[in-house]
Formats: structure tokens, sequence, C-alpha cells
């Protein structure tokens, strides 16, 4: 091999080793790429797992639940505490009294989902009939935050103070905030309503067997976002997280409560329509700290 020959071969031998090197360092690039974006998307789906309110297949942040926030005024206490009797059901399920179960849809409108889910209930257990009342009246004109948001006690105020609710028929709901168009009419009065003390589930069961469906509220995590029936034998489907954060952020109504396989739980009502969950309800740890804070809030009503 002459000289020339030699360094030519030397010169694509180098090239070659350029090329490999680079390719090399393009791959180390784009792995260190990948793995920062990975890390910051990881990132974002925990953030997010504790700020929306998804249901099965659901991925808007629209409903926000707001903290109510205020005391309840002497006014509209409900001056008739639950009795100390009250607690001596082993279980509740006021299911057979709710009517179907709703969806909510893209508006932030939980709280009102959960303010006429706890009064019908209410009044079905109390009269025997059933009525529907309006969410939209209550996002189009109550002094809320219409559909990102709003406050038990400002609910419940309002719905007393205007004398109740106009039916569902006669104020369809939309799933966005429109003009207010409330009329004479309603059917959802309410005398007064009343709270729980914060973290007292005792109080709570006593409330629920007293009065009837409470509107509560609890912080919702990705557990919550594919809940549904449990695919593993003996599995239980009640959501018990040791960890789970107690900042509320969206409204529920509790319907019910008991015991299964040595566990106690609450029953929930939910409104992100009934292929979520089982069958729109789901069930929370009973007696274990307020998980994932549903003993913060606890609002009860009477007819």
């Amino acid at each position: 091999m002459d000289l020339p020959e030699f360094r030519t071969k030397m010169t694509g031998y180098k090239s070659d080793q350029t090329i490999y090197i680079k390719s090399l360092s393009m791959q180390r690039q784009k792995r260190f790429l990948f793995d920062s974006i990975k890390k910051k998307v990881k990132k974002i789906k925990n953030k997010i797992n504790q700020k929306i309110h998804p249901g099965r297949n659901r991925t808007d942040d629209s409903d926000t639940f707001v903290d109510p926030g205020q005391p309840v005024t002497r006014k509209n206490k409900i001056t008739r505490r639950p009795t100390s009797s009250a607690t001596a059901k082993s279980m509740l399920d006021y299911r057979p009294y709710m009517n179907p179960i709703e969806n909510q849809g893209q508006c932030g409108s939980c709280y009102a989902f959960a303010v006429t889910a706890a009064i019908e209930g209410t009044y079905a257990i109390k009269t025997g009939a059933r009525i529907k009342l309006s969410q939209q009246q209550l996002v189009d004109c109550s002094p809320n935050y219409g559909c990102s948001g709003g406050f038990f006690g400002t609910t419940f105020d309002y719905i007393k103070q205007s004398g109740g609710l106009q039916s569902d028929a006669s104020y369809p709901y939309v799933a966005s905030r429109q003009s207010c168009s409330s009329t004479s009419g309603n059917v959802g009065t309410i005398q007064g309503y009343g709270n729980t003390p914060p973290n007292d589930e005792e109080e709570m069961k006593r409330a629920l067997i007293t009065y009837g469906p409470l509107a509560a509220a609890i912080c919702v995590t990705s557990n919550l976002q594919f809940y549904g029936p449990s695919q593993q034998s003996g599995a239980s489907d009640i959501i018990d997280i040791p960890s789970c954060p107690k900042q509320v952020d969206h409204a529920i109504a509790i319907v019910g409560y008991g015991t299964e396989k040595g566990q106690d739980y609450w029953l929930v009502r939910n409104s992100w329509g009934e292929n979520w969950g089982l069958d729109g309800y789901f069930k929370v740890a009973r007696n274990k700290d307020g998980m994932c804070g549903i003993a913060t809030y606890s609002y009860y009503t009477q007819l």
C-alpha cells in the first residue's frame, strides 16, 4: 500500500469515526432530552392529578370547588341537633331516594350538583315525592363563580332567600354560565341549613341519619380519575390512601355509609355521569382521619 492510498483510507476512517462520534453524541443528547421531557411530564401529571376533577376518561380542569370559607349564620343554622341515638344504625343507603346520576360536563358546577342532590334526597325521604331542581339557576343566578366554582354557604343562602329553586324542567342545565332568568314558581324551598364540626365523622353520621344526604367536599387525586369496580379478586372498592391530601377541591354528596370486609366507608354520589365509578357513586374510607378531606365540610338541610 503506497502512501497516497494509506492517507486516503485513514481519511475515510477518520470520517467514519467522526460520523460515529457525532451519531453517538446525538443519541445521548436525544436520550437526555427524552429523559428531561419525561420528568417534566411526570411532574405536570402529578400536579394535575391533585387539581383536576377527572371522571373516567375526563381531562378537563374546569371544575374548581371553592372552599366554603364562611361560618353558618345563626339565622340560617338549624336549631335541632342530630340525636345521640342516631348512630345506632350500622349501615345506611339513600340511593333509592336519589334522582338518576347526572353529569356536570365541562362546567365547574360541582357545588350546585352537591347541594341540589342533598336537597332532592332529603325531600324524597321526608315527603315520599321526588323533585328535580335546577343546577343551572345556581350557576346563572347565585352569587358564586358560575362554572368556576362556588361556596356551600352562599349557595344555601341564595336558595333560602330566593324561596327555593325552579325545577330542572323549567330551567334546564346547559353546562355554561348564562344570563340569569329566574322567575317565580320555585319548588325547592328550605327552612334552613347547618354544618357539622370539621373533621367530626361521628357528627356527620348523626346528621346523615337525622336529616338526609349531606353536601360535602373532597380532594380529587389520580385514584379517582379511573375509579371503578375492582377487577381484582378480593380487592376493595373503598378509596383508602394514607397520604391523600386534604385540600378539598370538589363538591360531592354523601348518601350513606357502611362497613365492607371490616373497613368503614362513606357512600358518595358524584356528578360525572353514570358511566363513571360505581354507576356514578364511589366509596371513601370512613373513620380514617377524614380521608382525602371528606370530613372538612359537611352541610345538611331542613325542609
